[in-house]
């Protein structure tokens, strides 16, 4: 209430310095509730609940059913040129392409551990991203992502789950594969 009747205050007096109260309104702490939605057990089971509802309400078998059929017609033995193309070089470059102090949602490094990674690092994620390739399966541990819910609106209801939006950091190997796949394949790739 302080902070709002200072942002009217400013306001109503003309106040010059109107966006200075607004930047001072936005630098406040994360606000932290001990209830979301009436819930004030398990919270994080109740986002769970909450964004398992987003995730899921699109259904597009048909369209990935599409999608593998068409890979089935078109993947041949010269494919593999293309897969030979992922070399520690290109794998170095993909990590070059890694925003900085970003981490890993289920294990404890940084995308800066990865680019200060040793070569042999590079030269084994090119031979496991040749695989992945080879074999069409990724490993479901790279597949993991941990939803964070983070606050809309510092002054909205922090009570309530509307006042919140999710991300989602994937594995930062995953990361460099999708960076791998947009340096060889990006000029073929349209998004829809």
């Amino acid at each position: 209430i302080i902070k709002r009747n200072s942002l009217l205050d400013a306001c109503i007096n003309g106040n010059k310095d109107i966006f200075d109260e607004i930047k001072k309104l936005w630098k406040t702490g994360q606000v932290l509730s001990s209830k979301v939605d009436g819930v004030t057990e398990n919270i994080e089971e109740h986002f769970a609940n909450v964004y398992e509802k987003l995730y899921n309400s699109t259904d597009d078998k048909d369209g990935l059913k599409a999608v593998v059929s068409h890979l089935d017609r078109n993947i041949n033995s010269d494919s593999l040129l293309e897969v030979r193309k992922i070399t520690p070089t290109l794998i170095q470059q993909a990590v070059g392409m890694l925003k900085n102090d970003k981490y890993d949602p289920l294990f404890h490094f940084s995308s800066d551990c990865i680019k200060n990674a040793p070569k042999f690092l590079f030269y084994s994620l090119a031979k496991a991203f040749r695989l992945i390739l080879i074999h069409g399966h990724v490993n479901s541990i790279l597949m993991l992502s941990t939803i964070i819910p983070l606050i809309k609106d510092k002054l909205g209801d922090a009570s309530s789950s509307n006042n919140y939006r999710s991300i989602a950091p994937s594995s930062l190997v995953l990361k460099v594969f999708e960076r791998v796949v947009l340096l060889l394949f990006g000029d073929k790739l349209q998004s829809d």
